[in-house]
């Protein structure tokens, strides 16, 4: 399994394990590899031969645990999760406000809706 090296210093990924998928805050992390929501994509030789270039593949079977762990769970190319994870989201947002009768602003309720 193999993946693939980000060339781009500046990509983050949003942290799933904080509660911050609603918000769409980034998780502070420059990911070395290629990554979906923080999790570092793995592809078969074939898969990795046919798309990208011989230098931009590392083998991830040539990691330590160590740094298995710190590269966190990966997904599989072209997987259920993975198509799962790349599919945008239809937001809707919401707002509710009550006014009194002399039409001030009461309070205000914001909802935001992911489908």
């Amino acid at each position: 399994m193999y993946l693939i090296l980000s060339h781009n210093d500046g990509i983050h990924g949003i942290d799933y394990t904080k509660g911050l998928e609603d918000t769409d805050m980034h998780c502070g992390k420059v990911h070395k590899y290629w990554t979906v929501k923080c999790r570092p994509v793995l592809l078969t030789k074939k898969e990795a031969q046919v798309s990208w270039k011989k230098e931009d593949l590392v083998n991830y079977d040539s990691f330590s645990d160590d740094e298995k762990l710190v590269l966190g769970e990966p997904i599989f190319w072209l997987s259920s999760l993975h198509r799962y994870l790349m599919k945008p989201r239809i937001k809707t947002t919401k707002e509710v406000i009550n006014i009194d009768v002399n039409g001030e602003e009461i309070d205000r309720e914001t909802t935001v809706e992911n489908r």
